[in-house]
């Protein structure tokens, strides 16, 4: 099970610093910097409302998805990492607004 700090403050999943969302997708095929990935996961919490406190689902994220075959830690479309961080360059709106910054090129 792979934890996802979030620092993205304006994701519906995210509470006190944690994602809620059941599984997270990031995205970034290709990548060669953190920024160039992304959490397809993030659902503004201006059209979304809070959904890390109004879902069934009440606990921390259970899984990562990967496509960023350019990570190392990326193995079988999964994250091999414990934890990663999720962050945004201020105040995101949209999903690319986002990027994983435990991203490590191979």
């Amino acid at each position: 099970m792979t934890k996802v700090r979030c620092s993205v403050n304006t994701c519906s999943y995210n509470k006190d610093k944690t994602c809620y969302a059941e599984c997270v997708a990031i995205g970034g095929q290709g990548a060669i910097i953190d920024q160039a990935t992304c959490c397809g996961t993030f659902l503004s919490e201006d059209a979304y409302s809070n959904l890390a406190e109004h879902t069934t689902y009440k606990s921390c994220c259970e899984a990562v998805s990967c496509t960023v075959a350019s990570c190392m830690h990326h193995k079988n479309h999964q994250c091999t990492l414990d934890c990663i961080d999720v962050e945004d360059s201020g105040h995101a709106t949209v999903y690319i607004e986002t990027c994983c910054s435990s991203f490590k090129t191979l």
